[in-house]
């Protein structure tokens, strides 16, 4: 009689980690923080009737637009039309863009100069007296004075001079308006008048310069996403998004908790940003979202989930490396303009329909210095793609990929990215489709990389293009 030994059982597989309570609480804090954060900027983008002491400065896009307009009056006197000195035929559709371009008082109080530039003086000091309900404020008083002492025909000379001096002393965002109203009437040998006629100038050239290659752009990328869409029907592109697999027990479910506690310190940033740097504006926002952004990580461990289960989850491998990686990135950016292309169209035409143009904190801090220019592209091109894709693309998308399947996770981590995000409801599109992008590329590659230099690439590209307009 032989006896044996039953066979030892194998051991259990990993559970998954199971906690509907916590997510449900975890989607509690993420809607309403978001919400919050939408109702804020519809506030913010609120219509505002007078003119405050502060007021806003003006938007890109109107910095874009009447330096343009001033560029192509400008052309047109130097191609034979006569100097402006009262409303003509010809510069009615000037006119009418300038005024669609103005929705805050700020901006509408600054087309005063630029219409004189268009069409004549008496037309700004109509415009003056239109404006004249809003400058409530002595601030805004005192400028309305200066430019209707220049404008009037019979000011004399001594009044003349000092509103010219007064004006030349603004800075920042508005220093080109006051010094465009400043010089106004005179030569070209005036260095003032120089130097804003220069301005007016660059932004023209650039402005064609980039529609050009806006359209090359384009054009190059239908071609790219055509080609990588009958590659990926063939199936020679595939996903290398790797979820979470039963042997290693699926702890992606606290992902989506670690991402509320990053959402969570939203509220807190700012406050706390203004309590211990004043006078730093966004780069203490940015030092103290780089202190706070080590909390989800810190939580996942203490919940259990070791360091290779969270960089596999996050996507944070080498992939292909940085230089297939960046290739890659730039593949799939190209194959994802012409979404962003439509996406820029749904932006244009609602921001026709806002009272309020679309900004961004970055606004204030471009008119520095060298130095105060190369902070502001470290937070744009590096700083901003790795916090943004960890939490985005890497944890939230760990944690609804495998749920949803990728268009719907795709989509609802779009809008909660560009929603957040300060610019205002208009850029909701715009912002979505880059978003998409970036998800796409998550999926295809599986590393994070290739959307961390997308995003680099694109804030990169936008940065440069404002600078080299507005600046």
């Amino acid at each position: 009689m032989t006896l044996t030994m039953p066979l030892p059982l194998p051991p259990p597989l990993p559970q998954p980690v199971r906690n509907r309570l916590g997510q449900l609480l975890a989607w509690v804090v993420i809607v309403s923080v978001v919400a919050m954060i939408f109702w804020t900027n519809w506030q913010y983008t609120a219509p505002i009737r007078k003119m405050q002491h502060e007021a806003e400065a003006p938007g890109i896009g109107f910095c874009v637009t009447v330096r343009y307009l001033v560029g192509t009056t400008r052309l047109l006197n130097l191609a034979g039309r006569p100097s402006a000195a009262g409303p003509v035929a010809a510069d009615r559709p000037l006119q009418q863009a300038l005024q669609r371009a103005a929705k805050t008082p700020s901006e509408q109080f600054w087309t005063v100069p630029v219409l004189a530039e268009i069409a004549g003086p008496e037309a700004a000091v109509g415009r003056l007296r239109e404006l004249a309900p809003i400058l409530t404020e002595p601030k805004w008083r005192e400028k309305a004075r200066d430019l209707e002492a220049i404008y009037a025909k019979d000011t004399d000379d001594a009044a003349v001079a000092k509103a010219r001096q007064r004006l030349r002393l603004s800075d920042g965002a508005e220093a080109w308006f006051a010094r465009l109203g400043a010089s106004h009437g005179l030569g070209d040998d005036d260095p003032v008048r120089r130097q804003v006629m220069a301005l007016a100038w660059r932004t023209l050239v650039m402005a064609i310069v980039v529609g050009i290659a806006a359209l090359a752009a384009l054009a190059g990328g239908v071609l790219v996403f055509i080609v990588m869409a009958v590659k990926w029907v063939q199936g020679t592109l595939r996903s290398e998004y790797v979820p979470p697999g039963p042997l290693a027990g699926d702890t992606s479910g606290l992902f989506v908790e670690g991402f509320a506690l990053y959402v969570l310190s939203f509220p807190v940033v700012g406050p706390l940003a203004r309590l211990l740097f004043p006078r730093a504006g966004l780069l203490a926002t940015a030092v103290v979202m780089a202190c706070l952004m080590p909390l989800p990580f810190i939580y996942l461990r203490l919940r259990g989930v070791g360091w290779g289960q969270i960089r596999q989850g996050i996507g944070w491998r080498r992939g292909r490396g940085i230089p297939g990686e960046t290739g890659c990135a730039l593949m799939g950016y190209m194959a994802g303009i012409p979404l962003l292309a439509i996406a820029a169209v749904i932006t244009l035409f609602l921001n026709r329909l806002a009272t309020v143009p679309p900004a961004h904190p970055i606004m204030d801090h471009l008119y520095g210095g060298v130095w105060n220019t190369v902070g502001i592209y470290l937070l744009a091109c590096v700083y901003a793609p790795v916090v943004e894709e960890t939490m985005f693309r890497g944890i939230l998308y760990h944690y609804l990929r495998p749920r949803w399947g990728f268009v719907p996770a795709a989509a609802l981590i779009a809008l909660l990215f560009a929603v957040i995000h300060p610019q205002g409801w208009t850029t909701i599109p715009v912002l979505a489709g880059i978003a998409v992008i970036l998800a796409a590329l998550r999926e295809w590659r599986g590393s994070l990389m290739a959307s961390v230099i997308a995003h680099g690439v694109h804030n990169g590209l936008a940065l440069t293009i404002v600078l080299l307009l507005v600046r």
